[in-house]
């Protein structure tokens, strides 16, 4: 990244991390801490990490998460509150199916399917085709530019007939 990229960037990235670790949110919190486990690992400017915590509060929860430190105490109020948010946003995909909001199953439309993956086989064919396409193009470029030497002739005849003899084995699946 360019020093001009970066000194845009890295402040939205921090201000993005600690609107997100400061949200009300617990689940939203957890992935948020998450993600920035990872960013912490990965990333080459230290610098922009302490500008993600905000607070004291958002620095402890930071550095428990990180050394995987689970509060030992909670009350059984927060206990209780803290299962009932969890219970609403676990159940809240159950609830509309139940109450019908979710349309029926013969009005949804299919996902668009994945563009298919190669095989290595395959690849290797590609990768043999673009290589042979590309040496004939350079050769018929090289041709029209510089009359070809006399041998190149026959070279071209045994090439045919080698892409003849590919074809037939082709054809009959051998």
């Amino acid at each position: 990244m360019t020093v001009v990229v970066q000194s845009q960037v890295l402040p939205k990235l921090a201000s993005l991390f600690s609107a997100l670790l400061t949200d009300g949110s617990w689940l939203l919190q957890h992935h948020t801490l998450e993600a920035f486990a990872h960013f912490v690992e990965a990333t080459n400017h230290e610098e922009v990490i302490p500008q993600c915590l905000p607070s004291e509060e958002i620095k402890t929860k930071v550095v428990n998460f990180l050394s995987k430190n689970v509060p030992l105490e909670e009350n059984r109020e927060a206990r209780l509150e803290r299962l009932k948010l969890q219970s609403s946003v676990i159940e809240r995909p159950r609830d509309r199916l139940e109450s019908g909001a979710v349309e029926a199953a013969g009005d949804l439309q299919p996902c668009p399917k994945r563009a298919r993956q190669q095989t290595s086989e395959e690849e290797q064919y590609e990768t043999s085709l673009q290589a042979a396409e590309s040496a004939l193009k350079t050769l018929q470029t090289l041709m029209a530019q510089t009359p070809p030497p006399q041998w190149v002739a026959a070279r071209l005849r045994e090439l045919e007939t080698q892409i003849t003899r590919i074809n037939a084995v082709q054809r009959t699946g051998a």
